[in-house]
């Protein structure tokens, strides 16, 4: 099996060899579950939605829930069963499972759906299904099935809203309906608050929401990819919803209202993660990190983790001195501000509350502070927007590359340009986007005034992808055919720019008599039924038509949370928004973590040896050297650090053998404490390593040894069949010196390789089913 990965990028993605993850019998649970994410594994792995259902399910002994994403793999690979197309921790066929929850965050996936479920061996038409109970029941949810109708033929039930709660119940009907029609199981479901299942007819269908965070939701033994993915930290969420009112943002309307979780939930969660997961990165995740009530006093007392600290992008008028203090001796990589459009005036058309002055006094709080990058989010084509707004962008551009210049010759600034695009359920649904020209022309206003400018970095989203987004996010059922056709012209991760391939979408509009920029463009009137009507969302319509009157006006509509009711309809008793009023701080949660930041200590140089073997030839040395560490943080002893923003392991290893070669002896040194027995954690550390990793055992390094200097030589095992090898040897052991060119072994058809070459260069061209490597050994220059 190990062989057949060996000319995949990355294969170890697809082997299931993730800490923390959950493997229970599979025959003595009720109800399998497969979650399913339509974007490549360094996405879906790192997603908080997939970690969270992860966690519930499987807390649930009756219940056993797995995880699967959209291969890098040649389709052909899959398709013709050259690679099994399996569940990541059971290594099970999708097609045992009981249901399978897709989770569609954007719309540019969905064609990648389609193909999952082909490898799946699944039907793509929910009606060709829906007789056969040897079939999972394919379900999915997320921030894009607010409008279900586009991929409505291909799944039995959507789940809108909130899925904590929800996921739960789902479960219990399925255990308690075995063996039923799948019809009348659904007939079930689709009774649950937030289901919507297209065999049923449901005039209106209620958004689930979750009133209020629960501490068995929260995931602090969350799964720890092996490999890198997009956030490689522990992400903790610190609230939901925001009021804030941007009038083009869809999640400020479908996550209303704000939760926010207590001071004690967010640190008793973080402390527990960082303990399970050997993380040295916390990421606080919510829509409006700055508008966390008592986000110093929090950031304050993270900070004793001994970890940095990021956060995603933050109002300018919520940077503060005292939380930059806080994270500026940790992290000073970008920091990023949306300011969403360029003149303060269209800025109160969308509802920003944001003026120039704040702008500016929050990047230069920035720069004081030492940052060296401001990232920048602009977007253009937004309703009532003229030139002048354009050139807006352009001004604030310069002014603020005028002011990083000032501070430091280092500074930057990265300017990101994204399209409108309209979005179901929000005030600017109404109104069509600008045309993939318009969008080009204004594009290019702002890279003819920009280019010139060396410190300035821009960038902007494809208009074609945006093109595409709306015509999804905007449509029917009948946009169902133009995905479907898309997907059989061969789009696949088409989020990802180097794979979008708008032709294919061309001809697929071909094929579905479709005009995608009709459908793009399209202005609706504010009496008019729209496909996605009968989604409630908790947020009245009337106040979504008040709003679009008031951005005419350019009127703005101050946040709740700190005014009065705005009546948009979410609060009703049990729902409302809660704040966080928490001012107490359980000090002692942080002691096991923070004993570790003690300066002064005496270390000790230590180096363990150590095996790749089996399926860990097929982790990269980049991808072990993070396994490693995190499974070193995890043993609570204290190693030592760099020094400077962002302190990392003080960690070498001996020169790596190449991709796909077991080794017998390899070596990692680190500086431990003096005092500490490495004896002690050699058993803890291998439970935190995955499969095919094994420390065996360690040496104080009293004759300073030079892992990397110091390794003249390595003897291979070389098994084989149909090689002959020097002198008719067919398996030897050949040594590999560093000044050797060649080494060659004959295959019996007459064919030549060299085992240097090969060593050496990586070299992954021959057939790996011919041949295996192995390091048995490393020889040190004696001292």
């Amino acid at each position: 099996m190990i062989n057949k990965f060996k000319k995949i990028r990355n294969p170890v993605q697809y082997l299931g060899l993730d800490i923390n993850t959950v493997k229970k019998d599979w025959d003595n649970t009720n109800v399998k579950f497969l979650l399913a994410f339509p974007d490549m594994y360094e996405i879906g792995s790192s997603n908080l939605g997939i970690q969270i259902l992860y966690h519930i399910i499987n807390s649930d002994k009756k219940f056993l829930c797995d995880r699967i994403f959209a291969p890098d793999i040649k389709k052909e690979l899959l398709l013709n069963k050259s690679i099994l197309y399996l569940s990541l921790d059971n290594g099970k066929p999708p097609l045992e499972f009981d249901i399978i929850g897709f989770s569609l965050q954007y719309e540019m996936s969905y064609p990648t759906v389609l193909s999952m479920l082909r490898f799946m061996d699944i039907p793509l038409n929910a009606e060709e299904r829906i007789e056969n109970n040897n079939i999972p029941i394919i379900c999915a949810g997320g921030t894009t099935v607010f409008n279900p109708l586009p991929m409505k033929p291909f799944f039995d039930f959507f789940l809108i809203g909130d899925g904590e709660d929800a996921v739960i119940e789902k479960c219990k009907i399925l255990d308690e309906m075995k063996g039923n029609k799948k019809i009348d199981i659904l007939r079930e479901l689709s009774r649950i608050e937030g289901v919507y299942s297209p065999f049923f007819k449901k005039n209106i269908v209620k958004r689930r929401i979750m009133p209020e965070f629960k501490n068995q939701h929260i995931p602090v033994r969350p799964v720890v990819p092996v490999t890198r993915t997009v956030h490689d930290r522990a992400v903790i969420e610190i609230s939901r919803g925001c009021t804030r009112g941007c009038r083009f943002c869809q999640a400020g309307i479908l996550y209303r209202p704000v939760r926010e979780k207590s001071i004690k939930q967010v640190i008793d969660s973080a402390v527990k993660t960082v303990k399970n997961t050997g993380y040295s990165e916390i990421g606080l995740l919510s829509l409006s990190v700055g508008d966390y009530l008592k986000l110093p006093e929090l950031v304050k007392n993270l900070k004793n983790l001994n970890c940095s600290l990021s956060m995603p992008s933050i109002r300018a008028d919520k940077v503060d001195d005292e939380i930059l203090r806080y994270i500026s001796d940790r992290e000073k990589t970008g920091f990023t501000i949306a300011p969403e459009a360029g003149s303060e005036r269209l800025r109160k058309i969308i509802n920003k509350n944001l003026s120039d002055e704040n702008i500016f006094k929050g990047v230069e709080k920035l720069f004081k502070n030492k940052w060296q990058l401001i990232k920048l989010y602009f977007m253009i084509g937004l309703p009532f927007e003229n030139d002048n707004d354009i050139y807006e962008i352009v001004r604030i551009s310069k002014e603020l590359h005028k002011m990083a210049k000032s501070f430091s010759k280092k500074n930057r600034i990265n300017v990101s340009i994204s399209p409108f695009v309209p979005k179901p359920h929000t005030p600017f649904q109404w109104i069509g986007q600008n045309s993939v020209s318009e969008i080009r022309r204004k594009l290019n206003i702002i890279k003819d005034e920009l280019w010139r400018y060396k410190k300035i970095r821009l960038k902007w989203h494809n208009p074609e992808t945006s093109l595409i987004e709306a015509v999804i996010s905007r449509g029917d059922v009948n946009v169902s055919k133009l995905i479907y056709n898309v997907f059989t012209e061969g789009a696949y991760l088409d989020a990802w720019s180097d794979r979008f391939d708008f032709s294919m979408w061309e001809r697929a509009a071909l094929k579905s008599n479709m005009n995608l920029n009709e459908i793009a463009e399209k202005s609706y009137s504010v009496n008019e039924t729209l496909p996605w009507d009968f989604i409630d969302t908790g947020v009245k319509k009337e106040f979504l038509v008040k709003e679009l009157k008031n951005s005419e006006s350019g009127v703005e509509t101050p946040d709740c949370r700190f005014n009065k009711c705005n009546g948009c309809g979410i609060c009703n008793g049990k729902i409302r928004n809660i704040l966080n009023e928490d001012n107490r701080f359980i000090q002692e949660k942080l002691e096991e973590i923070t004993s570790s930041e003690i300066k002064n200590r005496d270390y000790k140089k230590i180096i363990f040896k150590y095996k790749k073997e089996g399926v860990g030839a097929l982790i990269g040395q980049i991808d072990l050297t993070n396994i490693i560490v995190k499974a070193l943080l995890r043993t609570k002893l204290h190693f030592k650090f760099t020094e400077g923003f962002k302190p990392k392991m003080k960690i070498s290893f001996s020169p790596p053998p190449p991709f796909g070669v077991e080794s017998h002896e390899e070596y990692f040194e680190v500086s431990l404490e003096s005092n500490a027995n490495p004896d002690n954690i050699l058993k803890k550390i291998n439970s935190y390593l995955p499969q095919g990793i094994t420390v065996l055992s360690w040496f104080e390094n009293s004759s300073k040894i030079n892992l990397n200097k110091d390794a003249i030589s390595s003897s291979y095992i070389i098994k084989a069949a149909g090689l002959k090898f020097p002198e008719n040897r067919l398996i030897e052991d050949i040594k590999f010196f560093h000044d050797e060119t060649e080494v060659t072994v004959k295959y019996e058809n007459g064919k030549h390789l060299n085992i240097v070459k090969l060593i050496k260069e990586n070299n992954r061209g021959i057939d790996p089913d011919e041949l295996l490597i192995v390091r048995k050994n490393f020889i040190f220059k004696e001292k």
